[in-house]
């Protein structure tokens, strides 16, 4: 009697073992490089916000400073205070409170570290009196999600000029 042996098919343990250890390396490099991704992805998603909150905020300071009716109506100006009437005579203030610029009592913005407001006059030198107030710098230091950055613009006061 004559046993016939055949090739069997199939993996021996040793085949396993390698094949296992090297799909493990695999996945580890592609979750360190997924795991960079994810996290430009986020940082990247964090300045976007805090550099809109900033925007934001200069912006619509800016257009309402603009149409500041006359030098009567700027009630405060100091460093880190604007507070004046709009052109339909409603009393608009911009101050910082904590880490939130405030309108009046609503915030504005949120993540702005320091709000920094200075005043020039005609001819572009620096003044404190009220009347003399034609062009108005905003300084505003942004820091919201580990982004920090400075946004600034200087805004003439059409109606003043």
């Amino acid at each position: 009697m004559r046993i016939s042996l055949k090739k069997q098919r199939g993996f021996t343990l040793i085949e396993a073992v390698v094949v296992i250890i090297l799909m493990s390396i695999i996945a580890v490099v592609a979750s360190v490089g997924m795991s960079q991704g994810f996290n430009s992805f986020f940082a990247s998603q964090h300045v976007t916000d805090a550099d809109w909150q900033g925007r934001y905020a200069l912006e619509r300071m800016s257009r309402e400073i603009h149409v500041v009716r006359s030098p009567s109506d700027i009630k405060t100006a100091s460093a880190n205070q604007f507070s004046f009437n709009d052109i339909n005579g409603n009393p608009i203030s911009y101050t910082l409170s904590g880490t939130s610029l405030m309108r009046n009592t609503q915030i504005l913005a949120d993540g702005i570290q320091s709000v920094a407001f200075s005043y020039f006059d005609i001819n572009g030198a620096a003044t404190t009196t009220l009347t003399n107030i034609r062009y108005i710098t905003i300084n505003l230091n942004v820091t919201l999600n580990n982004s920090n950055f400075t946004l600034s613009t200087t805004e003439n006061t059409r109606n003043l000029s």
